[in-house]
């Protein structure tokens, strides 16, 4: 289990690991002062052997790879612009469920509609209220909320804010 910190901490744990054996501090002493176990510190120390202090940096975490390639993004990013109703929506509101049933149809891709914000917050596009339309119980006019491209933002924001939005 990774002990607490940030990778700024660890790394100057690491560093001070080494300044203590290189002070002639046996592996087992090294472990007790710095709170870990010897093995961890043999590891540091053979890490610094082969590599330097280079070799104690904190690496970045890769992560889970993305399910969409960058090509898949921007293909994506054009489909929504083309609008919902063009994929048979009611209305031509982007919700987080319809953008994922959009990559389910068109990229054979699961996604969680928490996981598409994050996605679609990513692409810089914005959530937002928005007018007219439909809410899925059948009345329209009424204020919803919806996903625009990052260039229709600062537009839609404002008239909202103003009450002057007549975009669907």
């Amino acid at each position: 289990m990774r002990p607490r910190g940030s990778g700024v901490v660890l790394e100057g744990r690491r560093k001070r690991a080494i300044a203590l054996l290189q002070a002639g501090l046996s592996l087992h002493e090294v472990a007790r002062r710095i709170g870990c176990h010897a093995s961890s510190v043999m590891r540091w120390r053979n890490v610094w052997q082969a590599q330097g202090l280079e070799g104690l940096k904190t690496k970045a975490s890769g992560g889970r790879p993305a399910r969409l390639s960058e090509p898949e993004r921007r293909r994506l990013v054009a489909l929504l612009r083309a609008g919902a109703l063009s994929y048979g929506f009611k209305d031509d509101i982007w919700t987080a469920e319809r953008v994922a049933a959009l990559i389910r149809r068109k990229f054979a891709v699961r996604y969680h509609p928490d996981h598409v914000c994050r996605l679609l917050r990513k692409l810089n596009w914005v959530f937002v209220p928005r007018t007219g339309g439909s809410n899925g119980n059948g009345s329209s006019g009424e204020r919803h909320w919806g996903w625009i491209p990052p260039e229709k933002a600062a537009t839609q924001l404002q008239e909202t804010a103003t009450g002057t939005s007549n975009l669907p």
